[in-house]
């Protein structure tokens, strides 16, 4: 008997344990797919010279500044054209740029006028703002044209039979565009009753705000794709990158693979029913276009101007608000808006958003991932440069991130009342013309500090965690006696500059004075500068440890010293003896 119960007892458990193996392999690994936002905004700009010809030619110039981000974006590009008493007291060459993070135009350049002015000019500036968190994407994109190009623009070119190329006048003079998007992913599923590959119904929708002001002609475009994410051209890798941009959107406007696709390109609401399955995984993209155009209007053309969006008349008003946080304002309230919405309609289903993560998540959004705020090697999770107790990425007032290179390892910190934005290590911004006496080894630093009071005093601590102590601070920009962008030395002159000790500096800076590079009072600072130590001179390279040479040698009358390798902050006592143990 007891024979039998075991023999049975073995026979359920082989059964038991073959209907859950069955069951165990069935189930895979989670797909991890974050949201993500993208953003591209295009300006144009121009001047026409006295002979009628469009500068730079043949068609004026352009600028463009995308940005792409897990946790949402945010910035403004182009030129501005605003705020001057008379343009052609301004500069032979382009519309200074205005740019958020980053350069906020001059304030005033008629001292800058030149003895063969413009005789017209075009400008165009937009922004975008694209949250995840929201479903909601804003544009605003506005441009303006007074007199166009009327005469070819030639180029010489000797081996043509002509001896030269010519371009006829451009039929446009003055355009600029802004597009945003966003990604999400949901999982179709069940909340008990139905089972996978059972039919739902979703329902996607587009909502809009779109306007138009002022002259030309402008457009706003919205679409939504909604796609199994096997269907996804960026999850095929056939793109190399995690987004779409407008023109790959245009490329892919009737693509069969999509389970459903929503349009709008005015005020209101478009939606559509579409059908997909418990257990699919369905991914939502959408994008937002806006243009402004306008024709070459010739010469003894009136000013115009117009907007996709309404115009900011708020940022024209007073340049106090020339500020990021507050163009991040305007851009939503006077720009084009469209929200998405997706919805089930199947009782008994529900869509769970996967989860988020990945490696661009920018949880305090200073600009710099988490991943690269976790100490040199990004595995410290409780990295903690500024020593506050807490951690770094988690700090929208602190920063940490390698240098320039990779080679070094910083951190950036203000005041808890403010926050970071927009870091950047970059390059040398200016290399034909760097200071003789200085090397940079580690990079540039590139930020914003948004928050401030206008004409407000900030002060910055940044950290140097590896490398040698540094000799000196430099910037590459404008300073209120110089609107050239220039070099020069921001050692601390009571109101401004560095203060170095050891690896730690401290950065004193006043909203509108020397050190913020827009130079204006107007409520934040941009920072682009560098610490620097001392080159290598032919002194240096003779003596490699701190000493001292002496001229002439042997010593005759006078004697000249010259200390080379000495460290900054060390004191040093010299004794100097003669061969007889006592100079002459």
């Amino acid at each position: 008997m007891k024979k039998q119960f075991s023999i049975l007892m073995f026979l359920l458990l082989v059964l038991f344990l073959s209907q859950h193996t069955v069951s165990l392999t069935a189930q895979t690994t989670p797909i991890t797919v974050p949201d993500y936002a993208y953003g591209d905004v295009y300006s144009e700009y121009g001047t026409v010279t006295q002979l009628g010809v469009a500068n730079p030619g043949p068609y004026g110039g352009y600028i463009n500044a995308e940005d792409q981000r897990q946790n949402g974006i945010f910035f403004a590009k182009g030129y501005r054209w605003w705020g001057y008493p008379s343009y052609p007291l301004l500069i032979c060459g382009q519309l200074p740029e205005f740019d958020f993070p980053g350069k906020h135009g001059y304030a005033d350049m008629t001292s800058l006028g030149c003895g063969n002015p413009p005789i017209g000019h075009m400008a165009s500036w937009g922004g975008v703002i694209a949250e995840p968190a929201s479903r909601t994407i804003w544009c605003i994109t506005g441009s303006k044209n007074h007199n166009g190009p009327t005469a070819q623009y030639c180029v010489e070119v000797p081996w043509l039979p002509a001896g030269e190329i010519c371009y006829s006048p451009p039929s446009t003079w003055g355009y600029g565009s802004s597009y945003g998007y966003l990604r999400k992913a949901f999982v179709v599923q069940s909340t008990g009753l139905l089972q996978k590959g059972d039919p739902v119904d979703l329902r996607a929708s587009l909502t809009a705000r779109i306007s138009q002001e002022g002259e030309g002609t402008a457009s706003g475009m919205g679409v939504l794709f909604l796609h199994r994410i096997s269907e996804t051209p960026w999850y095929q890798g056939r793109f190399g990158r995690e987004y779409l941009t407008w023109g790959t959107i245009q490329d892919f406007f009737g693509s069969p693979t999509a389970i459903a696709r929503v349009v709008i390109e005015q005020t209101g609401i478009a939606d559509s029913v579409m059908n997909a399955a418990i257990g699919d995984t369905i991914i939502v993209e959408v994008g937002f276009n806006n243009t402004i155009k306008h024709n070459n209007p010739g010469s003894s053309a009136p000013a115009a101007e117009g907007w996709a969006g309404e115009k900011p008349s708020r940022m024209f008003a007073n340049p106090v608000y020339a500020r990021t946080d507050t163009i991040r304002n305007l851009i939503k309230e006077y720009g084009n808006q469209l929200t998405y919405d997706l919805i089930c309609l199947t009782q008994g289903a529900l869509l769970t958003p996967l989860t988020p993560g990945g490696p661009n998540v920018d949880e305090d959004k200073d600009g710099i991932s988490d991943a690269r705020e976790k100490g040199p090697d990004g595995s410290n999770s409780n990295f903690d440069g500024n020593a506050d107790g807490v951690s770094d990425y988690q700090q929208a007032n602190a920063a940490s991130f390698h240098t320039y290179g990779g080679d070094n390892y910083a951190t950036l910190v203000v005041p808890p009342d403010n926050e970071l934005s927009q870091v950047i290590v970059t390059g040398n911004p200016s290399p034909a013309n760097t200071p003789a006496d200085a090397e940079f080894p580690w990079g540039f630093f590139d930020f914003s500090i948004d928050g401030l009071d206008p004409g407000e005093a900030v002060t910055v601590t940044l950290i140097l965690h590896s490398g040698e102590p540094a000799g000196k601070y430099y910037k590459y920009g404008l300073t209120p006696d110089n609107l050239e962008p220039h070099w020069y030395d921001f050692t601390y002159d009571g109101q401004t500059g560095a203060v170095i000790n050891g690896n730690t500096i401290t950065l004193h800076f006043v909203d509108g004075l020397r050190g913020d590079e827009d130079i204006s009072v107007n409520g934040s600072i941009k920072e682009p500068g560098g610490p620097a130590k001392s080159s290598s001179t032919a002194i240096h390279e003779l003596n490699e440890k701190e000493e001292m040479v002496i001229y002439p040698n042997p010593v005759s009358g006078n004697i000249t010293l010259q200390c080379s390798n000495m460290k900054p902050g060390q004191d040093y006592h010299l004794k100097i003896n003669g061969v007889s143990n006592h100079l002459p």
